[in-house]
């Protein structure tokens, strides 16, 4: 092999294997996949305070991370789901666009399908590439799911699946606080996974949903290990790459 051939391999080895170092490190370390509710018993300007508190939750970075570390999913529900905002990672670059999008949200309506909202969640997050380290559902209501069977059926297959935590948020005087403590997961209800916060009404959700999604950003955001176990294979083919490299520089050493 001349002296150009073996440059050009020695390049396409290294940059393959620095490559692989950055998707790696691309990996997010939490989906978020908020789920809000538009039924009926939720009118426009309540909906509406819902979006504003979530849009200026998002734009705090004291909430929310900014650096690409979260994956926000967006869905609405009431008799239909919708998918607002489909898995997407929350950069300083972005998140203004992403916060109008979030306030520009048009209202549905009907029932309070929350059933439906929880399954196509995790289908979004499941579907979401690369896997994250951790995944959060995060459920916003002010009544009762219109089959709480099915929601109950979808809180468990939603964990089965892998989903790590959901928690719940209700909204006035409509929600069964009891039935909610019952799909939050994991059990027993309460602590920093798993809990149900309730709020008077929408005026006041803009302070909750923010406490809320502080927790589920911050809480074990150090302690997750995926990452650096990728990045420990990642540094080990680029060391595998770099000796090949040598490999090929010595054989043309000994072969003079």
């Amino acid at each position: 092999m001349n002296r150009r051939k073996r440059s050009k391999v020695v390049a396409a080895v290294l940059t393959g294997a620095l490559m692989m170092v950055g998707v790696v490190h691309a990996q997010p370390k939490l989906d978020l996949a908020l789920c809000l509710d538009s039924s009926g018993s939720v009118s426009n300007s309540e909906f509406q305070l819902q979006l504003d508190g979530t849009a200026a939750a998002v734009a705090d970075p004291a909430v929310m991370p900014q650096d690409g570390s979260v994956r926000l999913t967006i869905i609405q529900f009431g008799r239909d789901v919708s998918v607002e905002l489909p898995p997407t990672e929350v950069t300083a670059a972005n998140v203004a666009s992403l916060t109008s999008q979030i306030r520009n949200i048009v209202k549905g309506g009907g029932t309070t399908n929350m059933a439906g909202c929880i399954n196509e969640a995790a289908n979004q997050i499941a579907s979401a590439v690369p896997a994250s380290a951790r995944q959060i559902i995060d459920l916003s209501t002010d009544g009762v799911p219109d089959n709480a069977a099915a929601t109950t059926t979808a809180s468990r297959n939603a964990q089965a699946a892998g989903i790590d935590v959901l928690n719940a948020l209700g909204v006035g005087a409509g929600v069964e606080i009891a039935y909610l403590e019952t799909i939050v997961f994991p059990q027993p209800a309460g602590g920093n996974d798993g809990f149900v916060v309730v709020t008077a009404d929408f005026t006041a959700y803009a302070q909750e949903i923010a406490r809320k999604i502080r927790i589920e950003t911050q809480t074990n955001a150090g302690a997750v290990q995926a990452i650096p176990t990728l990045g420990k294979w990642a540094m080990l083919l680029l060391g595998t790459s770099l000796m090949l490299a040598g490999g090929i520089f010595m054989r043309r050493r000994i072969s003079y």
